[in-house]
């Protein structure tokens, strides 16, 4: 009988154990036997935090009610060495633990509510924290990365930029994830990483590019978010609105977000064509019509500890037309007769992108990571030119349907030697097939890329750091029967030496390439102007460009300052190439251009403590190319000021640049200026005022030969045009699980057009 009640004891008990709770305690020391307090102390199972404490002023620390499973544990404290260990927790476990000097941290002063002050440099990347201030005040993600230096934000259209107006690649935790930055509560930003000389994990895509990894807080929420947004000209020529929705769950999160952008714009154009017989002297006014609706989808699923899965969907639809009415005159043989012009083009555009993502995180804290890719884009552009003189007659009109289908799939595998190197490896396959029909037939386009890489980085904390990294990419196209292979190798080198934590001498030096546009490529007439005859080149080969940056950067208490000195070197610069027939300037795209670029330019931010900063990018560049048709010489200057008191900011920004140049070509362009005052309301409303001057008036040169070409754009429609508009905010969070963010952006170009 007493067996049977120790027994029945037993079954009943059996579920009790099977889902017992430990604690985990301890106390945190330094090597001289001294208690460290403050110290944080996280527990993950395998990729998620579990739970989290700090040292208490003894040096002690306790977790209590952890599951019986696999952990691995961090302790973190400034001026300490990160230290980490895994177990199994089958029972109650106390620890002792021994933290390291860090001698560069202890150098650093750091401030809990004023952590902008510290900045870490290292090569090839720069990571900076947001004060706490900028983080409880601001409410998203734009507001608060107007405090990082090396940042424009366009608040007016909701853009993150760099500080020459070039867009970043935009990751969360090291993975893309499309928009869904837009969701961020900036209290959980812990950091943002600036990569301005990305690995050969990233240079397997198109040409050069800045990587900004926002390093988010892992939270034990509930997260539901959503926003409206709005901005237009007062005279309704221009709006942006959007709207999104986003909710995380314990295992699962999806967000939605939807924008339509349009732009009604009306030119005064003039235009000046000239040869030895025949002079063309007209102008009028253009007007055209931009219509941009973007549809995006992202979730993703949290199958286990080690294993993750996230998707993303993009749809967009850009439909616009452009007509334009000109009169003058056309000399030939000094023979002055009248002319009209009249022209209209229309263009279809849409396209869809869907990805897959799947990590799995191995019991050493390796990685895996797998992606897959499909898009489809549809575009059908057509046009036509009317030119009518006494002297000549003429009509023409194109019709173009095209198509595009890709598919790109990539495996990437990522670990540590701790506190000493990290190593990644990977590869890229890539497939597209374009087909463009139009009345003369069909032009086929076909193109396979192989990539490759690997790369090494020190992560020991030395005031000497490194990257190197290599990949081999390999191309493969068939363009309308026309076979070529080109193989590139693409090195990247990143070396950093840091003075002090405050100052640092940084050397870039990486290769790209870019292949050629397909309109560049497509062997049909894509010009609709009688004396301006264009084709494309099946024959193109990639263009090749190797850069070298060395840069200064002193990170003082309120002034980010940093000089730089940018050699480039281009190989095979696809150029405009031609020849008079008569009277009519024939032309095709050649690689037939070697050119060198020196740029000497400052960047330097100036913060303003609570109040915002001010930042200034000017810039001088020599372009040198054998036999060009103009000086090469250029400057320019990026300017920005971002103001905050209370509920009201006011950022202004300005973007110039004087000239740009190709062998034969030279344009330029009026300075664009965007200035908007913002105030917040309660219950998540916003209200914005501004004005804006937006590239009003442009110039193009093209001098070949005894053929030369000279056109002016100018556009009052938007000159100095007030803006208004208003934005609204709701968040609700509700503590539950652990969130964290993953992948699942993928966009890839194509455009084709009529001129």
């Amino acid at each position: 009988m007493k067996n049977k009640y120790i027994y029945i004891v037993s079954l009943l008990l059996l579920p009790i154990s099977a889902y017992s709770q430990y604690s985990i305690s301890g106390e945190i020391k330094d090597k001289s036997e001294r208690s460290v307090q403050n110290a944080s102390v996280l527990l993950y199972a395998g990729d998620s935090l579990v739970s989290a404490t700090i040292s208490d002023d003894k040096g002690k620390f306790k977790l209590k009610d952890v599951p019986s499973s696999n952990y691995y544990i961090q302790y973190l404290s400034l001026g300490y060495k990160k230290q980490e260990e895994t177990f199994n927790l089958s029972s109650n476990i106390y620890k002792t633990v021994i933290l390291q000097e860090d001698t560069i941290a202890l150098n650093q002063v750091m401030v809990e509510g004023n952590r902008s002050d510290l900045v870490k440099m290292e090569a090839g990347s720069t990571t900076f924290y947001l004060s706490e201030r900028i983080k409880n005040n601001s409410k998203n993600v734009y507001e608060a990365l107007t405090e990082i230096p090396t940042l424009t934000i366009d608040l007016i259209n909701r853009k993150i930029l760099m500080k020459d107006g070039s867009s970043p690649l935009i990751m969360i935790n090291g993975i893309l994830r499309g928009n869904v930055y837009e969701m961020l509560d900036p209290k959980n930003i812990e950091s943002v990483e600036v990569i301005d000389n990305p690995s050969a994990r990233y240079r397997g895509g198109e040409g050069s590019l800045t990587i900004l990894n926002l390093k988010v807080k892992r939270t034990k929420d509930i997260h539901q978010y959503a926003s409206l947004f709005n901005t237009q000209y007062v005279n309704m020529k221009f709006g942006f609105y959007q709207a999104s929705y986003g909710l995380e769950k314990e295992k699962f999160s999806f967000y939605f977000s939807g924008q339509d952008w349009f732009m009604n714009k009306k030119m005064d154009v003039s235009t000046r064509t000239e040869t030895d017989n025949l002079v063309r002297d007209y102008s009028g006014n253009s007007k055209s019509k931009i219509n941009q609706l973007w549809l995006n989808f992202n979730g993703d699923w949290v199958i286990s500890d080690n294993d993750y899965l996230s998707y993303g969907a993009v749809f967009c639809s850009n439909p616009s037309d452009e007509s334009g009415w000109n009169t003058g005159s056309v000399i030939n043989n000094d023979l002055k007769q009248p002319l009209e012009i009249s022209s209209k083009s229309e263009n279809t555009y849409r396209f869809g992108n869907y990805n897959v993502f799947y990590r799995h995180t191995f019991e050493n804290k390796s990685l895996l990571d797998a992606t897959l890719a499909y898009g489809h884009h549809n575009q059908g552009p057509d046009g036509w030119r009317r030119e009518e003189s006494p002297l000549y007659s003429y009509y023409n009109e194109i019709d173009m349907r095209a198509k595009k289908q890709y598919m790109r799939a990539e495996l990437n595998y990522d670990f540590k030697i701790p506190e000493k190197l990290a190593f990644n490896f990977g590869s890229k396959t890539y497939y597209q097939d374009i087909s463009i029909n139009d009345t003369e037939g069909k032009f086929p386009y076909k193109e396979a890329r192989e990539y490759i890489y690997g790369d090494i980085k020190n992560i020991n904390n030395s005031k000497f750091s490194y990257m190197f990294s290599l990949g081999l990419d390999m191309v493969f196209r068939n363009a309308n029967n026309v076979h070529e292979n080109f193989i590139t190798v693409l090195p990247s080198i990143s070396l950093a030496y840091r003075f002090r934590e405050k100052d640092a001498l940084r050397l870039n030096i990486n290769r790209t390439r870019v292949s050629p546009d397909i309109g560049q490529m497509n062997p049909r007439i894509t010009t609709t102007d009688s004396l301006n005859i264009q084709v494309g080149n099946p024959y193109l080969k990639p263009i090749v460009t190797n850069a070298a940056r060395l840069s200064y950067t002193l990170n003082a208490k309120n002034l980010y300052f940093e000089p730089y000195f940018r050699y480039a070197y281009m190989q095979d610069a696809i150029v405009q190439q031609g020849e008079l027939e008569g009277d009519i300037y024939k032309s095709t795209y050649v690689n037939d251009e070697n050119s060198q670029s020196v740029q000497l330019g400052l960047s330097a931010n100036w913060s303003l403590g609570q109040y915002g900063n001010i930042s200034v990018s000017p810039y001088f560049q020599k372009t040198i190319i054998e036999n060009m048709s103009y000086s090469g010489k250029t400057w320019g200057i990026n300017a920005n000021m971002f103001l905050s008191y209370k509920k009201v900011s006011f950022n202004m920004m300005m973007w110039y640049t004087q000239y740009g140049y190709g062998r034969t070509t030279r344009f330029s362009g009026s300075p664009m200026i965007d200035a908007v005052l913002n105030w917040n309301l309660p219950k998540g409303w916003a209200v914005n005022v501004g004005v804006r001057d937006n590239a009003k008036e442009s110039k193009n040169w093209l001098r070949d030969d005894t053929y030369s070409s000279y056109s002016y754009s100018y556009s009052k429609y938007e000159s100095w045009i007030p803006t208004i508009g208003f934005s609204y905010t709701f968040r609700n969070t509700k503590k539950k699980r652990n969130t964290q963010y993953r992948s699942g952006s993928d966009i890839d170009g194509f455009s084709i057009g009529v001129h």
